[in-house]
């Protein structure tokens, strides 16, 4: 491995062990801004993963996408695409970015799975993970009030007739 190789490894975030994160979020000590994944994306990712990099967000294309899924690597792109990007583009480590017009900072968790991917400032990380649990338990008791025949909440009907929708 080479000075700049050993250099993005150093950059790169690794996945957190089980034990010491709930969810599964990864932190990014630095972002790449580069789009030259779309050069050859199966080997790029094969390396970026193996250097210990956690997962790929991509504000663009990406292209081998079946390759990529039997690799099962965690890489989010807006669309597929057979074109090939330039490796010549613009890049570098550790500065913010926009990535589909949502600010990125080095250090802020990117949580993403198939519904999408959401950035989380560290600062608003607990706060965050709290309203996710207390959204879960929502949905849970929910999902089981339905289960028991509640299919329609009573306070939507109350609602509704204040609003004079239904009497």
């Amino acid at each position: 491995m080479g000075p700049k190789s050993a250099a993005m490894k150093d950059q790169m975030a690794s996945p957190p062990s089980p034990s010491s994160s709930p969810a599964k979020w990864y932190s990014t000590p630095k972002v790449e801004t580069t789009s030259s994944l779309a050069m050859r994306p199966v080997r790029v990712a094969t390396a970026a993963f193996q250097a210990g990099l956690a997962g790929i967000v991509i504000d663009g294309g990406i292209r081998d996408i079946q390759q990529l899924k039997e690799k099962a690597y965690p890489i989010f792109a807006r669309f597929v695409t057979p074109a090939v990007g330039g490796k010549d583009g613009p890049g570098e480590f550790g500065y913010p970015i926009s990535c589909g017009g949502v600010p990125v900072h080095p250090g802020d968790l990117i949580v993403g799975d198939e519904n999408g991917v959401v950035v989380i400032p560290p600062a608003d990380a607990e706060k965050v993970l709290a309203d996710g649990r207390k959204k879960r338990s929502y949905e849970e008791t929910r999902m089981a009030e339905i289960k028991r025949g509640v299919l329609v909440k009573p306070a939507i009907d109350d609602t509704l007739r204040a609003k004079g929708v239904i009497s």
